[in-house]
């Protein structure tokens, strides 16, 4: 057996929640994926990620990372670039919707509430997928 997916998250109720929810969902689909997912301080978080290179050694497969720390985490190399994936995962998964332009505006308006309101990401997602689905915006 394969050791669990190790998530360092910060201390904090509405992202662990939030968290919990994404791994149950993903755990439907994937249900051989094991997670560990840690609650850490902010003082703690960035101990871990940063300064015991948690995230550069694997001790950490994914870490929260605070806005104010994505410029370091980028200089020194500890986040990988999503890009090509992103690319991967879009030209498998394009919707079979004619209506692109309604799922743009969807995708932006979860990127503009995720950036402006203190409202939870679970909450802004949900949102976001009753739009889909009223929409029936689909997907290969």
């Amino acid at each position: 057996m394969s050791r669990p997916l190790r998530i360092a998250v910060r201390e904090y109720a509405d992202f662990e929640n939030a968290l919990a929810e994404e791994i149950a969902l993903y755990r439907k689909s994937h249900p051989e994926v094991e997670f560990e997912a840690v609650q850490l301080d902010l003082h703690r978080l960035r101990a871990e990620l940063f300064e015991k290179e948690g995230l550069r050694s694997g001790l950490w497969d994914i870490g929260y990372l605070v806005t104010d720390w994505l410029a370091e985490a980028v200089e020194e190399k500890v986040v990988e670039d999503l890009t090509p994936y992103l690319r991967e995962i879009r030209a498998r998964r394009l919707p079979r919707s004619r209506n692109l332009p309604a799922f743009a505006a969807i995708l932006n308006d979860v990127a503009t509430a995720a950036l402006t309101t203190h409202e939870p990401s679970a909450d802004i997602l949900k949102k976001a997928q009753q739009r889909i689905a009223e929409q029936r915006i689909t997907f290969r």
